[in-house]
């Protein structure tokens, strides 16, 4: 679309797919530009789960929180995913907080970077308990260093405890063994999710594919 070529921005939803192992996932890419936000409407009587993508170096936005207010209204789930983590600006404290601000504690990390900023190649799965590295366009799975295996505990406590919420036998094992395996984890993160009572955040980096395949 010339306009669109032209402006630089998605200006109208369009229709892509993408397929991972036996999985086809049709795609709608939204404007990004709130003064075209009826793509974002219109797409939502459309598809089953949300994708929020928000900016690490800014955080939520105006755009952010509007979006979100419609995505409330429809009562579709909502997966948000931390873009541009490789950018000198990048802040993932900050992105956290003001995600928490507008939507709630049910927003927990599910991932978060190693080394967010220039070169980030590397970000800890908190569900999978492993550390993902991009080298090259090949992606690197190892155990977690230690001097990040408490902030990951951290993490995975948060989500446990929310994936827990989502289904009474979940939390009978939660009261029992204080802790869910990542089986149990994602049975939750799956309840969770069409409910609303989950957020889950994730780490990409669009212009690296840092992130995505795991995000699919």
């Amino acid at each position: 679309r010339l306009i669109e070529q032209e402006n630089g921005n998605s200006l109208y939803s369009t229709v892509m797919y993408a397929e991972l192992g036996n999985t086809k996932f049709n795609i709608l890419d939204c404007p990004g530009m709130d003064d075209f936000i009826g793509g974002v409407v219109s797409s939502l009587f459309a598809t089953d789960i949300a994708v929020m993508v928000v900016n690490a170096q800014n955080g939520v936005e105006v755009g952010t929180e509007i979006h979100g207010r419609y995505l409330e209204q429809a009562g579709k789930p909502m997966i948000i995913a931390l873009n541009q983590l490789d950018h000198e600006k990048t802040n993932f404290d900050h992105t956290i907080e003001t995600i928490r601000e507008a939507f709630g504690q049910n927003a927990v990390v599910a991932q978060f970077p190693v080394n967010p900023g220039v070169g980030c190649t590397s970000f800890i799965d908190v569900i999978t308990h492993k550390m993902y590295t991009m080298n090259g366009n090949n992606v690197e799975v190892k155990d977690i260093p230690a001097e990040y295996e408490e902030k990951a505990q951290e993490y995975k406590s948060q989500i446990i405890e929310i994936a827990a919420e989502a289904d009474e036998e979940l939390m009978d094992i939660f009261f029992s063994n204080d802790t869910l395996t990542e089986e149990e984890m994602m049975k939750g993160i799956v309840k969770g999710l069409p409910a609303r009572g989950i957020f889950p955040i994730f780490c990409v980096n669009a212009r690296t594919d840092l992130g995505v395949k795991r995000l699919m």
